[in-house]
């Protein structure tokens, strides 16, 4: 019977192991696509004041 719980224990481990894997992973994703949002928010603010300061032509 110990042993039995002692493999249930194991497999229940090795499961948890896997998921927080997984969520490290996707942690580390969740931050990459976070800095290319606030790259992409940047980027079009310049834009937009340019545009508003008339450094750019508009088309």
């Amino acid at each position: 019977m110990i042993a039995l719980l002692e493999v249930r224990e194991a497999r229940a481990r090795e499961d948890l192991e896997s998921w927080l894997e997984m969520l490290r992973e996707a942690e580390v994703q969740a931050e990459a696509a976070r800095q290319r949002l606030e790259h992409a928010r940047i980027a079009r603010e310049e834009v937009a004041r340019m545009f508003a300061e008339g450094a750019v032509p508009a088309r």
